[in-house]
């Protein structure tokens, strides 16, 4: 790796250290910054910098002539629990600090480098390459999250109290769930789980058992490990989607679409109808009940004329949802098992 030439001060090599007061909690873990001089650095650049790196959130900070074997590199140390971070970087000749894996700072870009140290403490060296990640995640947490979240919910769901599905069917995850204290009370007032989620795939399930009652399922990473918050829907971030839509066909995922069935000239209730397609279709039905209500949509009372006739099951299902203003889409849950999401047409 290149060496990079060092400026010679008439005084001697400079080798200033300065430990700051940590301004980090022991949860925070420590990172310690050394900063090597490039040429050509203005004389006072080092001096000016000690006060602002002090600011930003390292916890000590060394700049010095002496030139490390990787002059650009993060170090971890201490515990997964509770990691510390040694951060190579270099005061460059224009007088601004570059940090791995090749961010450049000026003095004034004090909210930058907070979002720097911010990145590194939340998801370790991944993530302070700029580069935006699912949900806040590292490629490795975020990996982390969708392999526990793979697993079938085994608990019957149907008509349970959600608040007590949530718990037993996240019981078995490897990180913890954080329900906020505006979402408990907004789960305990939603009524019963409408839906039957035995089967699916943990995250699939809980995001959609969370929304009716208007909440949402978002992972995060808190001081190196993975957390999963159920919050307000209304709140900013990333949800953990309802499954995933694959590239696909409809037909390939569900292969009983395409099965024909004989029906006549009658009107049916719609919700029947729907609960007894998903026998004959053999995959789970999910409803966008929240969706429904903004429209006025409610299945209990909903009717469908059929008309008499054979016809494929996936277009009986376009012709019914379609006079309720409904849609249905073939999505994967988070172990790529296909069911079927009930949502409004807009």
């Amino acid at each position: 790796m290149r060496r990079f030439q060092l400026l010679a001060l008439s005084c001697a090599v400079v080798s200033l250290l300065l430990v700051a007061p940590s301004v980090a909690t022991a949860a925070d873990g420590r990172i310690e910054l050394s900063l090597t001089i490039a040429k050509g650095a203005p004389l006072t650049a080092s001096q000016q910098w000690l006060p602002v790196l002090d600011e930003v959130g390292f916890s000590s900070t060394r700049i010095s002539s002496d030139v490390p074997e990787n002059p650009l590199e993060i170090s971890k140390g201490g515990t997964d629990a509770n990691p510390s971070y040694r951060v190579n970087g270099i005061l460059t000749a224009s007088g601004d600090v570059l940090l791995p894996p090749g961010r450049k700072f000026s003095q004034s870009d004090k909210r930058g480098m907070k979002e720097w140290i911010r990145a590194l403490r939340a998801q370790g060296p991944e993530g302070t390459s700029g580069v935006k990640l699912p949900f806040g995640l590292t490629k490795a947490q975020f990996e982390e999250a969708r392999k526990d979240f793979r697993t079938a919910v085994t608990a019957k769901t149907k008509g349970g109290d959600p608040a007590a599905m949530l718990k037993e069917i996240t019981r078995g995850l490897t990180n913890p769930v954080v329900v906020e204290a505006d979402a408990q009370r907004a789960l305990a007032e939603s009524g019963a789980v409408r839906d039957e989620f035995q089967g699916l795939a943990i995250g699939t399930a809980v995001a959609a058992l969370v929304r009716p009652a208007g909440l949402v399922l978002r992972p995060r990473a808190n001081n190196g490990r993975i957390e999963y918050i159920i919050s307000d829907g209304r709140g900013a971030g990333e949800n953990w989607p309802i499954g995933w839509a694959s590239k696909e066909g409809s037909g390939k995922l569900v292969p009983t679409l395409l099965e024909k069935e004989e029906t006549q000239d009658v009107e049916v209730p719609l919700a029947a109808a729907l609960e007894e397609i998903q026998t004959r279709v053999g995959v789970p039905f999910v409803y966008d009940y929240n969706g429904m209500a903004t429209i006025g949509v409610d299945l209990a009372s909903a009717k469908s004329q059929m008309k008499a006739g054979q016809i494929y099951y996936g277009r009986l299902l376009t012709r019914m949802l379609t006079q309720a203003k409904l849609k249905y889409e073939v999505r994967q849950d988070d172990a790529g098992r296909p069911f079927l999401w009930i949502a409004t047409i807009r």
